[in-house]
């Protein structure tokens, strides 16, 4: 059966921060933020370690300047249109006006100020990969057909430098025999009948292959994606209600919003989803043993309803939900960021 925590002990009001063993009791001390789970979160010396997840809003005291900037333009170009229609020089307003357009369109840092927080228990598993990104190339294939012809022409050369009394045959046996001479021939021929592997054919008929002297290529690093789970076991019809928020905030902040107003939009344009700020706590504070997230965004949110089979209360709530969260990172983590602990 729930336990009943007074707000008010004969008449009087208990304070919001009790210290001693009932702090226990009354509330969460590291203030965690505006959704928690389970109950005991922060509170019991066995539910210390905390990830935190915070939705985060653009600032609604930002305001691009793109518009001003589009507006200083229009300006500057109608004060010196008469020298683009002489063929005159930009003015230098132009130019400098056109950079700040483009500096303000290109920018990708957007302020955002903190929307909704919620803090769960560790789940079970927590871990993350760094990928790079590798391409097999051939250096055979790469240098192409310059470089065979650069060798069979040295091939060529060196034979009949020294030739001497050697006779036409033997000439062409050595010819015959010389892996570049023989597959630019057969090229060549392949090239008039249409037979593209003529080649390859060619060598083959005196036990050679093509070496495709492979290299890798580094070609950069992926973004790094985490998921996690969490299965809840409401307490009490207040904590179903906590959960059920949770879930709700989690859709709400990965959810785009359509907006219908403008006479022209119809719907057309979308506000992006929030992204998020994840951060690994422990006793309150950051855990510095425990890798750090940098901004990312909410790809899915998946809802079991009946992890373990559908049962619900009397009330018709589950008994037990499992969520699945998969985040993506939105930064590349390079050696400075994981020297600052990415």
């Amino acid at each position: 059966m729930p336990i009943s925590i007074p707000t008010s002990i004969a008449g009087i009001s208990v304070p919001g921060t009790i210290n001693g063993p009932l702090q226990l009791l009354y509330g969460n001390k590291y203030k965690f933020g505006t959704h928690r789970y389970p109950r005991n979160l922060g509170t019991d010396p066995t539910r210390s370690h905390v990830i935190r997840f915070t939705s985060m809003q653009p600032d609604p005291k930002y305001q691009s300047q793109s518009v001003s900037n589009i507006i200083n333009l229009g300006k500057s170009i109608q004060g010196g249109v008469e020298s683009f229609v002489t063929g005159g020089p930009v003015s230098q307003d132009i130019v400098n006006n056109t950079k700040a357009l483009l500096d303000d369109l290109s920018a990708s840092d957007i302020p955002r100020v903190p929307y909704e927080t919620i803090s769960l228990y560790i789940p079970d598993t927590v871990n993350v990969s760094y990928s790079s990104s590798y391409d097999d190339i051939s250096l055979t294939e790469s240098l192409g057909k310059a470089y065979f012809l650069a060798q069979a022409g040295t091939s060529m050369f060196d034979m009949f430098k020294g030739a001497g009394d050697k006779s036409f045959e033997q000439l062409a046996n050595k010819a015959g025999s010389d892996p570049f001479i023989r597959r630019f021939l057969a090229n060549a021929v392949g090239d008039r009948i249409g037979a593209s592997n003529l080649g390859d054919l060619a060598l083959r008929g005196i036990g050679q292959a093509m070496n495709p002297q492979l290299q890798v290529l580094f070609r950069g690093v992926g973004f790094r994606s985490f998921q996690f789970d969490f299965v809840f076991t409401p307490y009490s019809k207040e904590e179903t209600e906590t959960v059920n928020k949770i879930i709700k905030s989690f859709k709400y902040a990965s959810a785009p919003e359509i907006n219908p107003n403008g006479y022209f939009s119809q719907g057309v344009f979308m506000k992006v989803p929030f992204p998020f700020k994840i951060d690994f706590l422990y006793k309150g504070k950051e855990n510095p043993y425990v890798h750090k997230i940098g901004e990312t965004v909410l790809e899915n949110v998946n809802v079991d309803y009946g992890p373990n089979g559908w049962a619900t209360f009397n009330d018709g709530s589950p008994v037990q939900i499992r969520l699945t969260l998969q985040f993506k990172e939105t930064v590349i983590v390079d050696k400075n960021k994981i020297n600052a602990g990415y």
